[in-house]
């Protein structure tokens, strides 16, 4: 549940944290790697990722990172993190909990994260 009054922009940002295909650097790199040039999330410590945002970013901070990192094992059933890191639906699990919910919003306003809010994933033709 997103919200009340959440803007569109904010909205498709909240929602591409919990799928793989989206507005991250690690998914734009991997897609075409001449127009993305670099992975890297903004903190230049990981790749630009769902999980990397929400439990371990210097830009997001440990508060908000505390308390993803225990909301998501709560909604993964778990009390390791290692468990739910490499699971590509863990943040989807998460994506009922209103406080989780919160906390991506939280992240996505974030400026200095330099997420990106619009994308052409048109690939060029080769020359």
């Amino acid at each position: 549940p997103l919200p009340v009054g959440i803007n569109r922009e904010l909205e498709v940002l909240v929602m591409s944290l919990f799928y793989p295909n989206n507005l991250l650097n690690s998914f734009l790199f991997n897609f075409d790697r001449r127009t993305w040039t670099s992975p890297l999330c903004s903190c230049l410590e990981d790749e630009q990722n769902s999980l990397h945002l929400l439990t371990g970013c210097d830009i997001v901070g440990s508060d908000i990172c505390d308390k993803a990192m225990t909301l998501l094992k709560i909604c993964n059933g778990t009390h390791s993190g290692s468990e739910f890191l490499c699971n590509p639906f863990s943040v989807l699990n998460c994506s009922r909990d209103p406080k989780f919910i919160e906390l991506c919003v939280e992240v996505v306003e974030i400026e200095e994260l330099n997420l990106k809010r619009k994308i052409n994933l048109k690939k060029k033709n080769k020359s």
